[in-house]
């Protein structure tokens, strides 16, 4: 019986696959423009240090394509993680609500 993935396993994947093409993680950094704090987090599969999923799957895409993997195999392996945060019914309008009431609060501040 194989262990169900998980965010670690997930981050090591993607690192291996990265150094087999003989990249560093500062190549992968400027090609993708993704802060070398969060590349670092998805490689430790550190999931308290990533962003909203929204980010993650796209930082996942750009870092799979960086490397010369295809995108939605890596989203795929990112989603086969149970706990991972799963796409649930996309109300543009409810995100966008929220994104002006985080800014209000924010100027607030």
């Amino acid at each position: 019986m194989t262990a169900a993935p998980d965010y670690v396993g997930f981050g090591r994947w993607l690192r291996l696959q990265r150094e087999l093409r003989a990249l560093s993680i500062d190549d992968v950094t400027s090609k993708t423009k993704i802060p070398p704090t969060l590349v670092d987090a998805l490689e430790e599969g550190q999931a308290e240090r990533l962003p909203e999923r929204v980010f993650v799957l796209n930082y996942i895409r750009s870092y799979a394509s960086a490397v010369g993997l295809s995108p939605d195999e890596a989203v795929n392996r990112f989603q086969e993680i149970p706990e991972a945060p799963k796409a649930e019914s996309f109300d543009p309008a409810a995100l966008e609500k929220d994104r002006q009431e985080r800014a209000t609060s924010t100027l607030w501040l």
